[in-house]
C-alpha cells in the first residue's frame, strides 16, 4: 500500500513535442512519467537517447497485451546488451489494475505510468497495444498497432536492422 501511495503522489507527466507529427522520421515526442516500480526513478524518454527504443503503450484490460509484454521482455533480454530498450507506458486509470496485471505477467524493462492518458494522447494512440520504434537519434521509425501471433518476428527484424546501423 505504501508503494501505491508513493506512485499516486508522484508529479503529473510532462511532455514536449519535438516534431509536427508522428510520422517516420519525426523526432519522438519526449516525456517524463513516474515509474510503476515504487523504488525506481521517473522515466524520461531523453534518458534513453542513443539506444534503439520500443515505446509500448498498454493497459491491464488489453487482451493482446497478455501476449505482447512477455514476448517483448524476451526480445529485450536477447538484444538489450546491443543497445535495445523497451519502455512500457501503462494507461490504466487506476494504478492498482496495472500492478495486478504485472503480478501475472512480470517484465524486467522500465514501466511508466500515464494515468491521465496525456502521453498516449500526445502519441495519438488509438488502440491497445500501440508501440513506437525509435532509432538512436530519437526519430520515429515504425508504429505497430495491436499484437498478433508472429508479430514479434517482424518487430525483432526491425529492431536488429536498427541495431546494425
Amino acid at each position: 500500500l505504501a508503494a501505491l501511495l508513493i506512485i499516486l503522489m508522484l508529479p503529473v507527466a510532462h511532455a514536449t513535442t519535438a516534431g509536427a507529427g508522428l510520422d517516420a522520421g519525426n523526432l519522438a515526442p519526449t516525456f517524463k512519467l513516474p515509474s510503476l516500480r515504487a523504488d525506481a526513478p521517473d522515466i524520461s524518454l531523453e534518458g534513453y537517447r542513443g539506444k534503439v527504443l520500443y515505446v509500448d503503450f498498454w493497459a491491464s484490460w488489453c487482451g493482446p497485451c497478455r501476449k505482447s509484454l512477455p514476448q517483448l521482455d524476451q526480445l529485450r533480454s536477447e538484444l538489450g546488451e546491443q543497445g535495445f530498450e523497451i519502455i512500457a507506458v501503462n494507461v490504466d486509470e487506476f494504478v492498482e489494475d496495472a500492478l495486478e496485471f504485472l503480478e501475472r505477467y512480470p517484465v524486467d524493462y522500465p514501466l511508466a505510468y500515464d494515468g491521465d492518458g496525456s502521453i498516449a494522447k500526445l502519441y495519438k494512440v488509438r488502440g491497445m497495444p500501440t508501440s513506437y520504434l525509435v532509432n538512436r537519434r530519437g526519430e520515429l521509425v515504425y508504429i505497430h498497432e495491436g499484437f498478433r501471433d508472429g508479430d514479434i518476428d517482424d518487430i525483432r527484424s526491425k529492431v536488429t536492422a536498427l541495431l546494425a546501423q
